[in-house]
């Protein structure tokens, strides 16, 4: 399995790297690592939870050093010096009944469960930064046509305005060749604004500043016969962190069940030990520094009472039961979820390398028509209004094409996820082209 998981370390960056001209995806996530918040938060409740579930507290025993000095009998008047006592008492105690065993595997599943949590998290990032990234490569080739049209506008403006100016054409076409114009500029400050907005939401994700950073080429895909649901599903079972976290969930709530049960149904052990050195009350010798004294007993607690429909253990130990019930119907859920996801990911994947396939087709098209329309326009065969719907058809081809591409990689980005796969390795899988 190669995704491309975040790592725990990678978080704890702290220093950007320098970038060259061009931005890598794999760059982009980096700067993620270091400097999402979202993410610098999940570290600090994954470090929180792995600390608060360690059983070595449970197990460390109480030591304490208690003492003191005291100065006594003395008089001002008589001169009397008064004696001088003291005492210390180091003392150890350690509490500790069977209920531990079954806390230590709660505890055990708990550390699990924070760490596929932060995983999640962590995938969610990541996938968001993939979707900002080409987001921002499909505005940027989108701006780039509707400035190629302004030029195109801007020079059939000129001419038309030089033509106007000779008396030889009208003023009905002037004012077309004008509104083109004006039109363009305004679909170019559209996409200037909307391409701001991505760089400020890959800034926010990421911590870089894309905006004078190239990006990677967007990939062509190669031919894919991916297989169905079923298929991929079953993949998708061994490696998705949600699933992997619900059956964590379910394994819990078995586990605090039994913890439960335990706390309150069965009979219970109890050690205690303690064991101290020094003398507790005042000193008067050297030799009370070598006292010691110490203790154990066991002690067995049979809940008979909780036992009983109602009390207070039978209520604790049929709500854990709930709860096993509920972790079972929740992966069940996310199994279903997750299928649904990655059907309508094959379904999205497969229709819109149908669209990117017409949209190729009707691209080629515009071009040979807005040439041709050109060359007649030029050569006085056609109007002015038929030039500048050729020039509209062929910006309308180049954004479809563009948006086709990126809505193509995008939903094989989102099989990945869903399914725990690379991209790489699904091409390799399913290419239908010889490696």
């Amino acid at each position: 399995m190669k995704r491309i998981i975040l790592a725990l370390a990678a978080v704890l960056l702290t220093v950007m790297p320098m970038y060259a001209d061009t931005l890598t995806l794999q760059q982009a996530l980096d700067g993620a690592a270091a400097n999402n918040t979202d993410l610098a938060a999940a570290q600090i409740t994954l470090e929180s939870e792995l600390r608060n579930n360690s059983l070595t507290s449970s197990l460390i025993p109480d030591i304490s050093l208690t003492g003191g000095v005291g100065w006594s009998g003395f008089s001002l008047i008589d001169l009397s010096a008064g004696s001088v006592t003291g005492n210390y008492y180091l003392g150890i105690d350690w509490d500790v009944g069977n209920g531990i065993f079954t806390q230590n595997t709660v505890n055990s599943l708990s550390n699990d469960i924070a760490v596929l949590e932060y995983t999640l998290q962590a995938e969610s990032v990541e996938e968001a930064v993939v979707s900002a990234y080409w987001t921002i490569a499909l505005y940027r080739a989108q701006l780039e046509s509707a400035e190629s049209g302004l030029e195109s506008a801007r020079e059939s403006l000129a001419s038309i305005q030089e033509q106007y100016d000779a008396g030889y054409t009208d003023e009905l076409t002037l004012s077309s060749a004008q509104y083109d114009v004006l039109s363009y500029q305004y679909q170019v400050l559209g996409y200037e604004n909307t391409l701001e907005t991505a760089y400020n939401s890959f800034e926010t994700l990421t911590g870089i500043d894309a905006r004078d950073l190239e990006l990677e080429e967007i990939p062509e895909l190669p031919e894919l016969e991916l297989p169905d649901a079923d298929s991929l599903f079953s993949l998708a079972s061994g490696n998705s962190t949600s699933l992997q976290q619900l059956r964590k969930q379910v394994e819990l709530a078995d586990a605090s069940t039994a913890s439960t049960r335990a706390s309150y149904q069965l009979p219970s052990v109890t050690v205690s030990a303690s064991y101290g050195i020094g003398s507790q009350a005042s000193m008067s010798s050297f030799n009370d520094l070598w006292q010691d004294s110490g203790s154990v007993s066991i002690g067995v607690s049979i809940p008979i009472s909780n036992w009983i429909p109602g009390s207070s253990g039978d209520v604790a130990v049929k709500n854990s039961i709930d709860q096993e019930r509920q972790a079972a119907i929740n992966l069940q859920e996310g199994s279903r979820s997750l299928y649904i996801s990655i059907k309508e990911d094959i379904d999205s994947f497969r229709q819109n390398t149908s669209s990117l396939e017409v949209a190729t087709q009707a691209l080629g098209l515009a071009e040979r028509t807005y040439e041709l329309t050109q060359e007649r326009y030029e050569a006085g065969y056609v109007t002015y209004d038929s030039l500048s719907d050729a020039r509209s058809d062929l910006l309308t081809s180049q954004l479809s094409l563009q948006q086709s591409r990126i809505s193509q990689l995008l939903s094989l980005y989102s099989l990945s996820f869903d399914t725990g796969l690379g991209i790489d390795e699904i091409i390799s899988s399913y290419s239908t082209q010889e490696q």
